[in-house]
This record gives structure tokens, C-alpha cells and sequence, in this order.
């Protein structure tokens, strides 16, 4: 009889698990739409398919990503290569549909795809993805979005032409700047930041370790380093190797431009930031020269715990 009932529960604990499995590894369907290019759209669409796809699979299994390079750039698939091995994630959605919006230089970008990530706890966190595609049909790189809401009320469709343009290439900045974190993309941020960037970096001094909550730092336990672009590279190399997974969030932000130069922005957020043994929320400031759409150039970067302090801003700085 007791073994029996051992057989009975080992089958019932098979059970759960199968079905645990089962339903983490969700089969998602894709529908792209562009009434411009239906072959394109369907390759689109397939392309998408076999990302979202694989993630879920491999997400269930635990497993590597195999990204198909008929449908991948060389450059997408090392980037997310990176992200997975740091934010694994996976869409639990059983069907998504998608508009190809078109952008400059014959690209494309699907917005608005919602994913779940591991947080690296055990938990999963709401996100969205970006995806860039080339006017071959092949994803070329993807980020994590903005909250849609954010987004919205930065790319207001009544914007003069200009500055609506101006707005895409800096939301689309953020948005990979915000990745280069999750993917450890030392790289980019190396490529990103001015050799003559000014950078302060502030850190709470004796972070709450035993809190899953991340707060507002206490003004009276932060410290602010000024650092040059080599210093600041250097240091956030050693929070790669020292973090297994790192998540940046952004929210309220705030683009301004400079009444002397229209192609310097400031760019004002409320930035999340969570390793492995700490996290801080605070302000983070960017001033964004954007003379050359295709690499712009951080020249200042800075941090603060509070909005009612006095925030830095493009009038704090002569450059």
C-alpha cells in the first residue's frame, strides 16, 4: 500500500511539472500587418515568429537560444544572445498582432510586444519589446520599449515634422541605451559617451540589502563621484563581472533642447537600477548632442536621488 501511494505521488508531482512546463512554453502566434508589402510583411512575420517562438521554448527548457540567421542579422543575434543571458524572457500571450512602422533609411520597427522577464529572483517582470528590421525582412536588433503611455506622450503626432523626427532618434536612443545594460554592452556605451564626458555618479552609501523594495535613496546616505569617460568605463566593467543580471528602468522623462544649439538635448529620467547585491532610484540626467543622427554623443551624465532638489538640467552646464 505505501508503495502504491508513493507510485501515486510521484505520478502526480510528474503531472504538475509536464503541465508547468507546458504551460510556461506557449506557442504564440504573429500577425504583422503592412498593406504596402504583403511578401515582406509575411517574411516580417515569420521572422518575429521564430524569435518569440524560441524564446518561449527556450525559456521552458532552460536552454540557449538558436536563432536562425535567415531571419537574423549577424549583429541582432549577438545582441540577443546577450540579453538572454542575462534577462531571459518569453511571451505568454497566445496570439499578437503587429503594425510594421515604417522608419528612416528604409528600416522598420514593431512595437508594443509584450513579454514577461526573469527578474532573477524567481520572478518574472511586465516588459515590451522593440524590434528593429532592415528592408531585407531580417530583425536587426531589439531593445526593451518604453512604457507605451511614455512613449505616446513623447511622440505626440502633432509635432512639427522636425522635432517629431528629432524625438524618434532620441526615444530610440533611450530605449538602447536602456538595453545596453541588460546585455552588459560595454561596447556601445564606450561608443555612446564623448571622450570629454562629464559624468557624476551617485550611490547610496549603506543600501538596504534585505529590501526587494527599491526606494527612493536617502539624501543624507548618498555619495557623488565626478568621473571622466575612462574612469566611468572602467568602473562599469566591474559592475558587469560583478552583477549576473542588471535592470534599468526608466520613467518620467522629460526632453528639452538647447536655446543655442537645436541639435544638443537634455534628457531628464527617473531611473530604476538593480544588481545582484544593490539597487538605487534617482534622477538621471543626459545631455545628447545629436549632430550626427546615426552616433550621437553623451557629453554629460548625471545622477540625483530627489526631484526636489535642484535637478540638473541644460542650464547647469556651458558647453
Amino acid at each position: 500500500m505505501d508503495t502504491v501511494f508513493k507510485i501515486r505521488v510521484f505520478l502526480i508531482i510528474l503531472f504538475l511539472s509536464v503541465f508547468a512546463m507546458v504551460q510556461a512554453q506557449v506557442r504564440t502566434e504573429v500577425t504583422v500587418r503592412y498593406r504596402s508589402n504583403q511578401e515582406l510583411a509575411n517574411q516580417i512575420e515569420n521572422a518575429v515568429a521564430q524569435l518569440i517562438n524560441e524564446a518561449n521554448s527556450s525559456y521552458a527548457g532552460q536552454t540557449k537560444l538558436s536563432l536562425d540567421s535567415k531571419c537574423f542579422t549577424a549583429l541582432a543575434i549577438n545582441r540577443i544572445n546577450s540579453i538572454w543571458e542575462n534577462s531571459p524572457f518569453y511571451c505568454a500571450e497566445g496570439s499578437i498582432q503587429l503594425n510594421l512602422l515604417k522608419q528612416a533609411a528604409a528600416n522598420f520597427e514593431l512595437r508594443n510586444i509584450p513579454v514577461l522577464v526573469n527578474n532573477g529572483t524567481g520572478d518574472v517582470e511586465n516588459a515590451e519589446l522593440v524590434i528593429n528590421v532592415n528592408a531585407a525582412g531580417k530583425i536587426e536588433d531589439i531593445s526593451f520599449a518604453l512604457d507605451y503611455h511614455m512613449y505616446s506622450k513623447i511622440m505626440d503626432s502633432k509635432l512639427p515634422a522636425r522635432e517629431y523626427r528629432q524625438k524618434k532618434i532620441i526615444t530610440d536612443f533611450v530605449e538602447n541605451y536602456r538595453t545596453a545594460y541588460n546585455r552588459k554592452d560595454i561596447a556601445f556605451l564606450d561608443e555612446v559617451f564623448s571622450d570629454n564626458a562629464l559624468i557624476i555618479v551617485g550611490r547610496v552609501i549603506e543600501p538596504d540589502l534585505t529590501s526587494k523594495e527599491v526606494k527612493l535613496a536617502d539624501p543624507e546616505k548618498v555619495e557623488y563621484v565626478k568621473q571622466n569617460k575612462s574612469e566611468y568605463i572602467s568602473h562599469t566593467k566591474r559592475v558587469f563581472a560583478n552583477n549576473k543580471q542588471i535592470r534599468v528602468f526608466f520613467d518620467d522623462i522629460d526632453i528639452s533642447i538647447s536655446p543655442k544649439n537645436d541639435n544638443i538635448y537634455g534628457v531628464q529620467l527617473l531611473q530604476t537600477w538593480r544588481g545582484d547585491y544593490y539597487a538605487d532610484k534617482g534622477y538621471l540626467f543626459l545631455m545628447i548632442d545629436f549632430t550626427d543622427d546615426e552616433h550621437p554623443k553623451i557629453y554629460v551624465r548625471t545622477w540625483q536621488p530627489e526631484k526636489d532638489e535642484d535637478l540638473f538640467d541644460l542650464g547647469s552646464f556651458v558647453f
